[in-house]
């Protein structure tokens, strides 16, 4: 579940910064109060990405349910990446509030 759990939780990250709780990723990538809150856009697009690999893994996400299982090194992978992007997004808001 850790590749679930990382991605999840920089979802999280992104609808607080959006103000809603019900949005997506893809449609959170794209709002415009996540964009004013980052320096660069391309930030954006390895969050993208590590989404997108894992719907493709089992039990990751909305993964296949003929995806295969990940290797350790890339659980280990996304779950560095994820704690990273919440770190960048979470510095980026409050950086953002307090100009």
């Amino acid at each position: 579940d850790a590749i679930k759990d990382a991605i999840a939780a920089v979802e999280t990250c992104l609808q607080t910064i959006a103000g809603n709780p019900k949005m997506n990723i893809p449609e959170l990538i794209g709002h415009p109060k996540v964009k004013a809150t980052l320096l660069h856009p391309s930030l954006l697009v390895p969050i993208d990405k590590v989404v997108g690999y894992g719907s493709q893994i089992k039990g990751a996400r909305h993964g296949r349910a003929g995806g295969r299982e990940p290797m350790a090194a890339e659980a280990q992978f996304v779950v560095a990446a994820c704690g990273s992007a919440c770190v960048m997004l979470i510095m980026s808001e409050n950086e953002t509030k307090s100009k």
